[in-house]
């Protein structure tokens, strides 16, 4: 499926819809709208909370977390201009939807 909508549009969906849900926060509000620190946070809170690879389903929580890292950086090297706006966003959005996956598998949806 292709989602038509602008990045920032669909960069709000995962933030409204998902990652605000699983952190508990309004990340995007609390950063004053910068995506790269939002998703920095999000990384940050799973790492925190459920970094602990020794559980059961640790090793899925883990690749959450490595997916919102790797969206956040991308999210900043875009930013500096150290990838292409248009190959950077696409990149972003792969990321976040392998971290959504990867979060629904680990909740067994």
């Amino acid at each position: 499926m292709t989602d038509h909508r602008a990045y920032l549009q669909v960069v709000q969906s995962h933030l409204d819809t998902w990652i605000g849900p699983l952190t508990t926060q309004d990340l995007l509000d609390t950063h004053g709208g910068d995506v790269a620190a939002a998703l920095r946070a999000a990384h940050q809170w799973m790492r925190e909370g459920y970094g602990d690879r020794a559980t059961a389903r640790g090793d899925l929580w883990y690749a959450v977390a490595v997916a919102l890292g790797h969206a956040a950086w991308l999210t900043e090297a875009v930013a500096a201009r150290l990838l292409e706006r248009e190959d950077g966003e696409r990149q972003v959005l792969a990321a976040l939807s392998a971290a959504e996956t990867l979060d629904g598998t680990a909740c067994g949806r």
